[in-house]
């Protein structure tokens, strides 16, 4: 599977973004999203199993858009085998993924160590056990569920031939950059606020906080991205101040290339 995962801080437009590739893709655009992919493998099994007609998946409700959690309850039985086969690969990850959460209270680390499964399971090593041809774009990335890694982090592993080894097995195959600078990240993130679209830690900020997290969030997606270059994956930057059509441009030239 190619993966290619977008990178940026919170409310910098990723999902606005996302969106607008998803919608504007041509014929010979190949890529899926993960909750495509996940689609697309699942119709292996109902054709064998149960054939269902675009009528039918239209009553049932089974629809491409809509309907991931199908997707997922058809592959849940292949969940043990795919983690014993594919899992190993992906232990770094896990491992500084609980280095970030070890300072959390204990109902936020589960609630963060199921997300970061469910994300991990079910968007890549499932997909992975599968072998997905298309290459699959990632709004948000196991990386990014990270927290934001230190370049030092990754780096140090480079001193034990085993975790280097981890490291290039596990990384992506490419990622998309999303830059933006503080003072219209904080616009950004100050309009998510009023409009109520954020988590509740968020909207119990000031200015002053909002702007702190801005400029940590944007210091953690650039931790990443250079880590990323460091590691060789491919790398295409956009400047989210640029239209969605000049930015989707650069981002499907960059997809291209994959294939």
């Amino acid at each position: 599977m190619i993966r290619i995962e977008f990178v940026g801080s919170s409310a910098v437009g990723k999902t606005a973004l996302f969106n607008y590739l998803l919608k504007n893709r041509v014929k010979n655009d190949i890529w899926l999203s993960p909750d495509e992919a996940r689609i697309k493998i699942a119709k292996r099994f109902c054709n064998v199993l149960l054939p269902i007609s675009r009528r039918g998946m239209i009553k049932y409700g089974i629809l491409p858009k809509e309907h991931s959690k199908w997707a997922i309850s058809i592959l849940e039985s292949y969940k043990n085998a795919a983690i014993e086969e594919k899992g190993e690969k992906y232990s770094l990850w896990a491992e500084l993924f609980y280095d970030y959460i070890n300072k959390k209270d204990t109902i936020k680390k589960l609630f963060l160590s199921d997300m970061f499964f469910k994300k991990l399971c079910y968007d890549v090593i499932l997909l992975e056990y599968f072998e997905i041809q298309n290459p699959v774009i990632f709004e948000e990335s196991i990386t990014t569920l990270n927290g934001g890694l230190k370049k030092s982090a990754l780096m140090s592993y480079n001193d034990d031939p085993r975790e280097s080894i981890k490291i290039k097995k596990s990384r992506p195959d490419g990622i998309i950059y999303c830059n933006i600078e503080p003072d219209d990240n904080f616009k950004r993130l100050k309009q998510k606020v009023q409009q109520g679209n954020v988590n509740y830690s968020n909207i119990r900020l000031n200015d002053e906080q909002l702007m702190k997290r801005c400029i940590g969030g944007l210091q953690m997606a650039k931790n990443i991205a250079d880590t990323m270059k460091y590691l060789g994956v491919k790398n295409a930057e956009v400047d989210m101040t640029k239209s969605l059509k000049t930015n989707s441009f650069i981002i499907n030239e960059f997809i291209r290339s994959f294939y």
